[in-house]
């Protein structure tokens, strides 16, 4: 299945484009961020730490943010669209 992935600065910047289709085997969330970091390198050290997804980044899919917790039950299907955005933060 084919998804479009959408990158907001500074993933952007260290993957080199802002957006990307890739082709994934996953059909969780988890499993799709795994693939997604393999294909657009650089984007590895954003999404991860020792391992797991870290909790600051935020995640969209189709529009709907999808919180930490439920990464491995949001099923991804063919022809969504996953934004990542770095935390955003305010005063």
């Amino acid at each position: 299945m084919k998804v479009k992935v959408r990158l907001f600065a500074p993933f952007d910047a260290d993957v080199g484009k802002r957006e990307a289709v890739v082709e994934l085997r996953a059909s969780d969330l988890t499993a799709a961020l795994r693939e997604i970091a393999a294909f657009l390198p650089g984007l590895d050290a954003h999404l991860f730490t020792d391992g797991n997804v870290t909790e600051h980044v935020n995640v969209f899919v189709n529009g709907k943010g999808v919180f930490h917790e439920e990464f491995a039950k949001t099923r991804v299907k063919d022809g969504d669209e996953i934004v990542l955005m770095p935390p955003i933060t305010g005063g």
